[in-house]
């Protein structure tokens, strides 16, 4: 009986240890992406299985329970903390690769069956305290890392009659009003003219005469409150939302230096209302379904729901799945809403993909230029390497593209709307980078809401007359909709 009741345990201990960290990882991304619960439940049942069919040939190979248990623990250990051990050993010599690292962990689980089964280390002799103990540790970290994720499901929302907010589907169309071709661009974290006059001794005055040459009205003061992208996107894509509910929880909660705070204090309220950010908000992004709502051709914005991409790519941050990362990518982009570029030659497949739509078209047009800056400062975040050398060649480089670009646009269709507006400014790893540095908290706070603002609507549509002074950012979604769809929202009163 005794033996039976150890066996149960190895192979329920076999079944949960792939797990334990699967839910870690969910439970502290699930905010930055469409990671959805349901999904990584489907995965976890899937590792569950290979994790049993795993421990059934090591025991095969080791004849010892204790030994296969502990090839399998260093088997799950090597996959999920793969990519962090890569950095550890790439810091010691560039030679080792990935797949030599690869290889090395599989003969390190191939040496413990090896041993086990020659007996060369006496397991045999705690085999059970060492089973147990690990059988423990393995249930507590499963169960604390699985039950929030379950209980923060159980409080969310799936009424849509109940949320404190109107989801807009219908929209008061004016079937008089003219279709333009309409392009955002939203180059992520790219400073406004002010931050970049103020900060970084840099007026902008030939970027400002090229865009004003060009048709665009620069609003120098644009700023947004999200601090991050899932964060502010609701802010500039759906008025409906921010006038109802978005709008006073981001007034009630208090302007932080520290980025993360503050989207960490946002996903919480959500999270309190009972409000799923990715399920609740980021698909019903009323500027998209306004225009497709009138027959608009939408590209760079996905209705259909792709986030079990999302889950893959984030086991690619930290397991072997990295080595596979083109047959990956080719199903997808990391965020399951919006294409991201972060190459010239990307941005450039995709528009003339875009243009061979049907008009008129709402393209939108993401970038991650600029935002590349907090990266590079991450890599040197302990060395003197100052942020402002990382981000200023971003910055200039960002914005020469979208001048390349948007002459591509003009050259195709010379009564082209263009949007630029930005989503936040510098966060993240840059973000720290200043407060670690002891940067005054206000300037921080300048620099991460900050974003690059410029608008052209051609005269024929209203712009140079009614609309010639810089929008709001908050503005823009408003003024687009009520310019080429019908009169839906009332613009906000000037701050």
């Amino acid at each position: 009986m005794k033996n039976r009741l150890y066996e149960i345990i190895c192979f329920v201990t076999a079944f949960l240890l792939p797990n334990a960290f699967l839910f870690f990882l969910y439970n502290n991304n699930r905010s930055l992406g469409d990671i959805r619960f349901h999904h990584t439940i489907a995965l976890s049942i899937i590792l569950s299985i290979i994790s049993i069919s795993l421990f059934t040939l090591f025991l095969c190979l080791a004849r010892r329970y204790v030994g296969a248990l502990m090839g399998l623990l260093l088997f799950w250990v090597s996959f999920w903390l793969f990519e962090g051990m890569f950095s550890i050993v790439h810091e010691l010599t560039i030679a080792i690769t990935r797949m030599m690292l690869l290889f090395g962990l599989m003969c390190g689980v191939g040496l413990i069956l090896w041993c086990a089964r020659k007996r060369i280390v006496p397991l045999h002799k705690n085999s059970r305290t060492m089973t147990h103990v690990l059988a423990f540790i393995t249930c507590v970290l499963y169960g604390i890392n699985f039950a929030p994720g379950l209980f923060l499901q159980m409080g969310i929302i799936t009424d849509e009659n109940q949320l404190p907010f109107n989801i807009r589907r219908s929209f008061v169309v004016d079937e008089t009003l003219p279709s333009p071709d309409i392009f955002w661009f939203l180059p992520d974290g790219m400073l406004g003219f002010y931050a970049v006059e103020h900060y970084f001794d840099d007026t902008q005055d030939n970027l400002v005469y090229e865009l004003e040459c060009r048709g665009f009205i620069v609003n120098r003061m644009a700023e947004v409150h999200g601090a991050n992208t899932h964060t502010a996107l609701p802010i500039l894509f759906s008025p409906t939302l921010y006038d109802d509910y978005y709008g006073a929880l981001l007034k009630d909660i208090e302007l932080n230096a520290n980025d993360q705070t503050r989207v960490m204090e946002i996903t919480q309220t959500l999270q309190r209302d009972g409000i799923d950010l990715h399920r609740h908000i980021s698909p019903n992004f009323e500027l998209f379904h306004a225009f497709n709502y009138i027959g608009y051709s939408i590209a760079g914005f996905r209705f259909n729901d792709n986030s079990i991409q999302e889950l893959f790519e984030l086991l690619k941050i930290t397991t072997p799945l990295s080595l596979v990362n083109p047959i990956i990518t080719r199903f997808g982009n990391f965020d399951n809403r919006t294409n991201r570029h972060d190459n010239n030659e990307s941005i450039m497949a995709f528009m003339i993909e875009a243009l061979s739509l049907p008009s008129p078209r709402l393209v939108y047009i993401h970038s991650l230029f600029t935002h590349s800056g907090a990266n590079l400062v991450n890599v040197h975040s302990d060395s003197t390497f100052p942020v402002f050398d990382v981000y200023m060649p971003l910055h200039d480089y960002s914005a020469n593209m979208l001048i390349n670009k948007i002459d591509f646009i003009l050259a195709q269709n010379p009564n082209a709307v263009i949007i630029i507006q930005a989503d936040h400014g510098i966060h993240a790893s840059g973000n720290k980078y200043l407060l670690e540095r002891g940067f005054p908290e206000e300037k921080v706070i300048a620099l991460l809401h900050s974003t690059f603002n410029a608008v052209r609507i051609p005269p024929q549509y209203g712009g140079g007359g009614q609309f010639d002074e810089p929008l709001d950012p908050r503005d823009i979604t408003r003024v687009l909709v009520n310019l080429f769809v019908g009169p839906n929202y009332e613009l906000l009163p000037r701050e």
